[in-house]
């Protein structure tokens, strides 16, 4: 990471801190200290070594979309307030709240932090308890916006480590990345001593000023479009998440499979033999599908299985987001809503399922941003079987809300 910012270092400098020397535009951004998103390693001749996760993420997604990032270490409240007052291009990683986007836009999230309170003993109720925070954070504006009362605040996440330690505080609200970072570095405490409650997810964005979004309106469809490259895999589960999703998972499935017959469902489903008839349905089913349905499509909503799963997903509102159900081709023969492919062969989730010997096989995607709902979503996807020692006669494909499993089943 550290190699990877001086070279961008490097080739600022060789700028010589002009736009056409390296044919690109340049773009300054402000963000503030928050390992390990964003760090500083040092200075150079005067300019900040600032790397981290997150730098990283607008770095590569800036360089993308034909600019040169030029990016700043500065207090979080400072950075804001010269963002509203065009005196500086950009700011990230900033959450979302409606004073911001009454006069800013944000792109789509740069990062994805999971938020927990963090207590020494195990019932700590958050609501009742003595919160600290660190002052002007992300965490501290949300808590001061959905009616939390903070206790104590704090210059650094290392202090509020002290004060949690020496019970200064009853519960620290943090990223759990953070967090993790301090107890690797602690003295004090380590995270056998630690409880946690998960609060939410987090997404963070890059935000750009006024002035800058009005001279250059395209910056952020072009920064967008390249991000979902550049994340890296920062929106990758974790071992507790994966946990929560197998055991939710394996929930509603022995539900959804208690009142659908899912293998009568593939069985009398529509399905193609030829793959080259398989490809050219699915290139009109994407063309048509974010305005109407094809023929193909109108068919298989109207099956009565898409009727079950349509209805299943209704009844969990909120948690799930869709359901389809794939024959052993990879195309879709039953879904509660329109979905963006009719094959779905190509996929992951089919690849690593299709020789699947067991019901119990499950593939997880990592978590993905939807843009439509401002929601963070993964699939899960399971094999229908038939008999032992049998391959899948297809897929079966839940769509789920990340943020409302954990809410769910809260962190102990």
């Amino acid at each position: 990471m550290i190699r990877n910012c001086c070279s961008h270092l490097l080739a600022l400098l060789a700028c010589v801190a002009t736009a056409t020397a390296c044919g690109q535009e340049r773009v300054s951004l402000y963000t503030f200290l928050a390992p390990p998103y964003q760090e500083l390693n040092g200075i150079i001749g005067g300019v900040q070594i600032i790397s981290g996760l997150t730098v990283d993420t607008v770095t590569c997604a800036t360089e993308k979309a034909g600019w040169e990032p030029y990016i700043s270490l500065v207090p979080q409240s400072r950075a804001i307030y010269a963002l509203r007052n065009n005196a500086t291009d950009g700011y990230f990683a900033g959450h979302s709240t409606p004073e911001l986007n009454r006069t800013l836009t944000h792109s789509n999230p740069v990062a994805l932090e999971k938020w927990y309170f963090y207590n020494l003993k195990p019932d700590i109720n958050p609501s009742r308890a003595r919160i600290g925070v660190v002052n002007g954070s992300n965490e501290h504006l949300w808590l001061e916006d959905n009616g939390y009362d903070v206790f104590l605040t704090v210059s650094s996440a290392p202090q509020l480590l002290a004060l949690l330690s020496r019970q200064r505080i009853d519960t620290a609200l943090m990223d759990s990345r953070v967090m993790q970072g301090l107890l690797a570095r602690s003295n004090e405490l380590n995270k056998e001593q630690i409880y946690r409650r998960f609060l939410r997810y987090t997404p963070l964005y890059l935000y750009v000023s006024p002035d800058f979004n009005r001279r250059h309106p395209d910056f952020l469809d072009r920064f967008n479009t390249y991000l979902a490259d550049c994340l890296n895999g920062q929106f990758a589960l974790d071992e507790e998440e994966r946990a929560t999703l197998v055991a939710l998972a394996r929930e509603l499935r022995d539900t959804l499979v208690a009142e659908t017959d899912l293998l009568n469902a593939i069985l009398s489903g529509p399905r193609m033999e030829s793959l080259a008839g398989i490809l050219k349905a699915d290139s009109l089913w994407q063309a048509l599908a974010t305005k109407e349905e094809t023929e193909l499509a109108r068919q298989i909503t109207q099956l009565p299985a898409s009727g079950q799963l349509a209805r299943f997903v209704s009844r969990h509102r909120g948690l799930i987001t869709e359901v389809m159900l794939t024959n052993d081709m990879g195309t879709v023969v039953a879904m509660s809503q329109l979905t963006s492919d009719y094959w779905q062969g190509d996929e992951p989730k089919f690849r690593e399922l299709a020789g699947a010997e067991s019901a119990d096989a499950m593939y997880i995607s990592p978590i993905r941003y939807d843009q439509s709902t401002g929601h963070f979503q993964v699939t899960v996807s399971v094999p229908v079987i038939s008999g032992a020692n049998s391959n899948p006669k297809g897929i079966l494909v839940l769509g789920i809300d990340i943020g409302r499993a954990r809410e769910r089943q809260p962190t102990p």
